[in-house]
């Protein structure tokens, strides 16, 4: 890096065994960190095989990921507004779309960034993914699985439809549209149609979360700083305590470069991908896609899902050239860690309790809802206490 007349370039010193400080060219530092993180099956790591065996695969989702660029220093999420790759105008980031007549969500648009620098040179690497997820479709699988039943289910074209609704022989039945003129249709009396449409209901309430989840993992799947995939008997075996063994687990060693120059750098860095899709940090773009999707079957959202391959792709254009402006150097204001309270050791004590009582798969998912990756990195007593109590109804619910 250049360095100024008045500075005075530092060689590298260790400060104990994890970090390492590079003096700057304008009297800051850039600090590299090294941690371990560890990544729990089931609530960390998924395994997609039916019948898992030692070489089936395990990769991260969502919250896995999010404790991966923690440690790593990076940022990831969807950031209000970005860039339409096929527009070029700005849009609110997700899209949402409704029915006219009510506010059930049939598609959601999400587009997902995720920021990392690399552990060896310390250059920003940034993967920018959007997903779309058609809850529609869904409901069209579901309905299709139905289609021998003449009595529940129709395929028929646009113009039959037509026609009989004009003999009044459709009162009871609702269409969506398959394409190429033809449409499927379904008794709402008949309770398979019933049915289905409740899971399609059900799945429209939380699309616009597990929507940006998903958007979330694919950014960091195509990230190559954060991808990661383990086979089942390269974990960790559990640790056995009370009788009871805990899941297997991967053990990841991450650096994190912390700059500190200037205040915000990351967050200008995400106000310009937002404002114009491009970046002003000496590194490296990645190219994202617009992925089509209804579902995939990664445990962050509805079970018993497959993927399916919608439409085109279209790539993300950025242009990495940064736009002349000025900047404000500010210093960092370190703040010092929130001590521990007894208050608060007796909240964590009580949630891992309920904890024990709890699938993964409950953890998995109060953790994502509340944004957690464990619960002794939360030092707000309201947090954990409205963390336990959703653990509390998950487990009575699967009762």
């Amino acid at each position: 890096m250049t360095q100024s007349p008045t500075s005075e370039r530092r060689a590298l010193a260790m400060l104990g065994d994890e970090q390492i400080v590079v003096r700057i060219d304008d009297g800051g530092a850039l600090k590299r960190v090294q941690r371990d993180v560890v990544l729990s099956l089931g609530t960390d790591l998924y395994c997609a095989d039916k019948n898992p065996g030692p070489t089936s695969k395990a990769s991260p989702y969502q919250p896995g990921y999010m404790k991966l660029v923690a440690a790593m220093g990076g940022q990831l999420g969807c950031p209000p507004v970005v860039t339409d790759p096929v527009t070029g105008e700005r849009r609110p980031n997700p899209i949402v779309e409704t029915y006219p007549d009510s506010a059930i969500i049939r598609r959601v648009t999400a587009t997902a960034v995720c920021i990392v620098r690399n552990p060896g040179t310390g250059e920003a690497v940034v993967s920018v993914q959007t997903i779309v997820y058609d809850a529609e479709h869904v409901l069209r699988q579901a309905l299709l699985k139905l289609a021998d039943r003449d009595d529940v289910v129709r395929i028929m074209s646009a113009d039959e439809l037509a026609a009989l609704k004009a003999k009044g022989e459709m009162g009871r039945w609702a269409s969506w549209t398959l394409g190429a003129g033809m449409v499927i249709a379904a008794d709402m009396t008949k309770a398979p149609a019933r049915d289905a449409m409740s899971t399609f209901l059900q799945q429209s309430a939380t699309a616009r979360q597990r929507t940006c989840s998903k958007a979330e993992r694919l950014a960091c799947d195509h990230n190559p700083l954060t991808r990661r995939t383990w086979e089942l008997g390269q974990l960790i075996k559990g640790a056995v305590t009370d009788g009871y063994e805990s899941a297997p687990f991967a053990r990841v060693r991450c650096v994190a470069w912390v700059e500190h120059r200037e205040e915000g750098s990351m967050a200008r860095l995400l106000e310009q991908l937002e404002a114009h899709g491009r970046t002003d940090v000496a590194g490296q773009m990645l190219v994202g896609e617009i992925v089509d999707v209804s579902d995939d079957d990664t445990p962050d959202d509805a079970e018993d899902e497959q993927p399916v391959a919608l439409g085109h792709t279209a790539p993300v254009v950025v242009d990495v050239t940064p736009p002349p402006r000025a900047e404000v150097v500010r210093p960092v204001v370190a703040e010092a860690p929130a001590a521990r309270t007894a208050q608060l050791d007796a909240m964590l004590s009580k949630v891992l309790d309920a904890e024990a009582e709890a699938t993964p798969e409950q953890i998995a998912q109060a953790r994502q809802e509340y944004g957690i990756g464990h619960p002794d990195t939360v030092t707000d007593v309201g947090v954990l206490r409205s963390y336990r109590g959703r653990i509390a109804e998950l487990v009575g619910g699967a009762k």
